[in-house]
């Protein structure tokens, strides 16, 4: 709070290095909720906006919950972002490390390279290399924006190291005659710095100066010089008055905070004019020569792989609860991965466990865990199971979309790219009456989305001459309304095994999250779980979500947080028969309440409550509605 209450009043100046939890324990929008708690507001006045950065003309702001306008979309946003003047706007997101998005016409796009954030005017971004930060400046490739250009070795993105010293850079914009001016951090102090084929620090107080910007030949920045954040010109000398705090400045406009929230505001351009860009006598930085050479130790990736964190894992669903702790942990490189978990099962009295390493593209998983139904037609599968998996990814990208967001179960954990797997299995009862069996099978398993289109697909060959294949497509368009359109379908051949090579329709709505295999089940909601089963099965949906609140709220300390609450009304359809019939069509449909969730520290998941009814089965089924849908979080 006194953090907050010296610099700025509620701006939180470090999020520009988005390390709020490891400094103070608590995120960015916690101690936002903690400011506006201990101070009074004017009224009548709204909650407030959290923006992460912003655009000036159009207006288009970004945060954790999305971009307005355009795609709702859960992401880990960077502070900054550049529109073109096509209104194309590029923004840096996190998932597992930086990328560049490209919002455009609907669509998102993530760019096929990596660890590179912080987009700005002149095709300009920030990378690193090791300890060191670079500007990257990319390659005009005659359509603008940060693309990876391929023609030639001239055409390559041109890299340029932070000054000696510098452990952060952070907003670069680059003018029409090539400067490039960032906020670069030396030895926790924020400040300007220009590049003109050499560097200059252009300022050097204690206190935090930060969103440079270019106005013509000149530049502004904000900066906490006079205890408040205002917008400085070069020269340092102040040009806006806010009462609360000025930050980003863009084209003549910056956010003001003002007792009811942000404004979008004008700064003087002609008062910025007067102040023209003059180095200080020492600004020219010449790299100091090192007269002996660096003690340096081979890098080693095992001392990250330490678990970073446990978490609570949960799932809760009408027919089973399960809990347990879940960690996983990666190097810097992100070539290696850890995970592991452990739940209980309530419904089958089982400790289920899970352990992976991969390294750069090959991995390893164990997997032990239940699989226990009975079908309709009294199909029966009751094991206790022990997997392994030896895999290789000769094509990943792993990506979320808001689609992955509001199915609440699909636990492949390929989300993009192609898998070849080698995989044993052993089970016996899950009474653990009986000898254990085995068998054994080779697995291509690919996965895709091109804008709104996705689709994946499965094939396995198991050993005694069975194989089995699985195929999906989906389609996901709109924004404030989204629709989903999916069809699934599976076939087996050779001798059907059930639990095994064979495929089931029921209204439970997915598995797999624990055991990250591609699910064998296709739900149909509006019946009971795992219905039917059979050698040839397929199913399709359409669902319609409806906005209703933007929740975004957590609860003190609990680790929860909801994001948005939507109406989603559905019909599902599928089949599950040796020879496919009319009379074999099964079709429910039914509402549910939705919303994407962050529970225990940043597991992303899912909560629904609804409730279907059948509405055509065949004549040897008598299913009664209505059939209750609850799940918090991914099933085993």
């Amino acid at each position: 709070m006194e953090f907050l209450q010296l610099h700025g009043r509620g701006i939180v100046p470090f999020e520009i290095d988005l390390k709020a939890i490891k400094v103070f324990g608590k995120t960015g929008a916690a101690l936002w909720s903690d400011f506006q708690k201990a101070n009074t507001r004017e009224t009548p006045a709204g909650e407030g906006l959290l923006i992460t950065g912003y655009w000036g003309e159009p207006f288009v702001y970004w945060n954790r919950a999305g971009v307005y306008p355009g795609k709702i979309q859960v992401r880990q946003r960077g502070r900054y972002g550049y529109a073109e003047p096509d209104g194309t706007l590029w923004v840096s997101q996190y998932d597992e490390m930086a990328r560049l998005y490209k919002y455009s016409k609907g669509t998102v796009i993530s760019m096929d390279f990596k660890r590179v954030w912080d987009p700005g005017p002149g095709r300009v971004a920030v990378t690193r290399m090791g300890h060191r930060p670079y500007l990257i400046i990319f390659a005009d490739d005659a359509r603008g924006g940060f693309r990876r250009a391929r023609s030639s070795d001239s055409d390559r993105a041109l890299l340029i190291a932070a000054p000696a010293g510098v452990i952060q850079l952070s907003g670069p914009v680059r003018n029409g005659q090539g400067r490039i001016a960032v906020a670069a951090n030396t030895a926790g102090n924020w400040d300007i710095w220009v590049y003109d084929d050499q560097w200059h620090r252009l300022t050097k107080t204690p206190s935090i100066e930060m969103d440079p910007w270019w106005e013509g030949d000149t530049l502004v920045y904000a900066s906490n010089l006079s205890g408040k954040f205002q917008i400085h010109a070069a020269n340092q000398i102040p040009i806006t008055r806010s009462a609360y705090g000025a930050i980003l400045p863009r084209h003549g406009k910056y956010l003001n905070l003002t007792a009811r929230g942000w404004k979008l505001q004008n700064y003087k351009l002609e008062r910025v004019a007067f102040a023209e860009l003059e180095y200080p006598m020492d600004a020219r930085v010449v790299e100091p020569v090192e007269h002996r050479p660096m003690e340096t130790k081979p890098y080693t990736p095992f001392k990250s792989l330490w678990p970073n964190y446990i978490r609570p894992d949960l799932f809760a669903a009408v027919t089973d609860l399960q809990i347990g702790l879940a960690t996983k942990s990666r190097d810097v490189s992100g070539d290696y991965i850890f995970d592991a978990g452990i739940r209980y099962s309530f419904d089958t009295n089982f400790l289920a466990l899970r352990g992976a390493l991969q390294i750069r593209r090959i991995g390893a998983r164990y997997t032990r865990y239940p699989l226990s139904y009975t079908t309709a037609l009294n199909q029966t599968v009751d094991e206790a199971r022990n997997e392994v998996k030896l895999f290789w990814r000769p094509i990943e990208a792993k990506t979320f979309s808001t689609g992955d967001l509001l199915r609440a179960a699909e636990g492949f954990e390929l989300r993009q790219g192609l898998e070849l797997s080698v995989n044993w299995r052993t089970w016996r009862p899950l009474d653990g009456e009986g000898s254990y069996r085995d068998e054994s099978w080779a697995a291509l398993s690919f996965a895709t989305r091109q804008g709104i289109l996705g689709g994946w697909g499965n094939l396995e060959i198991f050993t005694e001459n069975r194989q089995s294949l699985s195929l999906g497509v989906n389609l996901f368009f709109g924004d404030q309304i989204i629709s989903v359109m999916d069809l699934m379908a599976g076939r087996a051949w050779g001798q059907p095994t059930l639990g095994h090579t064979t495929f089931r329709i029921g209204g439970n709505i997915g598995e797999g999250y624990f055991t990250r295999n591609p699910s064998r089940l296709f739900p149909v909601r509006g019946f009971d779980s795992n219905l039917l089963e059979s050698s040839k099965a397929a199913a399709g949906r359409i669902e319609v979500f409806w906005p209703l609140a933007n929740l975004q709220y957590g609860y003190t300390t609990v680790p929860l947080f909801l994001h948005r609450l939507r109406l989603g009304t559905f019909v599902d359809s599928g089949i599950a028969s040796e020879k496919f019939r009319a009379d074999d069509l099964l079709v429910g449909a039914g509402f549910e309440l939705v919303t994407s969730l962050e529970i225990a520290w940043g597991n992303l998941s899912a909560f629904r409550l609804g409730v279907a009814w059948p509405l055509v089965q065949p004549d040897f089924l008598d299913e009664k509605g209505p059939k209750f849908v609850f799940q918090l979080g991914k099933p085993l």
